[in-house]
């Protein structure tokens, strides 16, 4: 439903507190990474059991290799004689790769790469309303979940579970889904909530290549 072509879904990720094992002294923290489609649904999520960058996310993901492994091939773009590859939509927490795309950096905008990056955040909103959602329906992940970090993996990734059934039940008229999406104010709209980031400037010429063709087609397009 968004109108962004070959797109896969979006990502993010959110920390959720552990209570502290007795041989630390501060709380323990696991990482729920997730792709929500534009219904606001998982598609695919990962639980890590310790607070990393999103370089380490990437480098230690077992999600983003499988994502790849099952991508569909390179495809034209709508009414387009410009084939690009099948990408999830990311944010500035992100670094550019050819499967994953973040915003331009506002520093080096100008106001086409401006409207690109406005084109790139509305799909990415779904994805933080999506963790939202999951957070009030299972309000047991607003609070450290429990002293066994194996047990608070698991119950991240059934809440998970519970929560796409839910989607499917309720679908639209759920309240806490309307109260939500109609709230235009978000608590993240543009950052990982709780992820620390170590941002990578050195992105593939590939991956440059990617976003600029998207980049040109999307702002040319009339909403």
């Amino acid at each position: 439903n968004w109108k962004f072509p070959n797109s896969m879904g979006c990502i993010s990720a959110k920390h959720f507190y552990v209570y502290a094992p007795r041989n630390k002294s501060k709380e323990a923290t696991i990482m729920l990474q997730g792709i929500s489609d534009s219904d606001y649904k998982f598609l695919a999520i990962e639980t890590i059991d310790e607070t990393q960058t999103n370089e380490d996310i990437l480098t230690k993901s077992k999600l983003l290799p499988q994502i790849r492994s099952v991508a569909p091939l390179p495809q034209y773009l709508p009414y387009s004689k410009t084939k690009l590859p099948h990408i999830l939509i990311g944010d500035e927490e992100y670094p550019l790769k050819t499967y994953l795309m973040r915003p331009y950096p506002p520093r080096h905008s100008n106001e086409e790469k401006r409207r690109f990056n406005t084109i790139l955040r509305k799909p990415a909103i779904v994805i933080y309303r999506t963790f939202d959602l999951l957070i009030e329906k299972w309000r047991i992940l607003k609070k450290p979940i429990t002293k066994s970090i194996g047990h608070a993996m698991l119950i991240a990734r059934v809440a998970c579970l519970l929560y796409n059934v839910v989607r499917d039940m309720d679908g639209d008229r759920d309240k806490e889904f309307q109260m939500l999406v109609a709230n235009v104010t978000l608590k993240h709209p543009l950052v990982m909530t709780g992820v620390r980031s170590r941002r990578n400037n050195r992105y593939s010429a590939q991956a440059r290549f990617v976003r600029e063709h998207y980049k040109k087609y999307l702002t040319q397009q009339t909403y």
